[in-house]
């Protein structure tokens, strides 16, 4: 069975990077049973992660909709 960790963020770069620098000392067998699930909620500078050894995705809201955190 996987577990998927979604993390939603708004402008904050630098707290995601800490995230995923967690994440990844994580022990292998438990990151194998993983997925990263990264939203940026339309960010003012869109959101980016490093090439990393995890199993994570990265999607964008593109729309400014009034429920979202940008």
């Amino acid at each position: 069975m996987k577990l998927s960790i979604i993390y939603p963020c708004y402008c904050q770069q630098q707290t995601l990077l800490r995230h995923i620098q967690r994440w990844e000392a994580l022990p292998g067998e438990l990151k194998e049973q993983l997925d990263f699930v990264v939203v940026d909620d339309h960010s003012r500078e869109p959101i980016s992660v490093p090439d990393v050894e995890l199993n994570l995705r990265l999607f964008r809201v593109n729309t400014d909709i009034i429920w979202n955190y940008g």
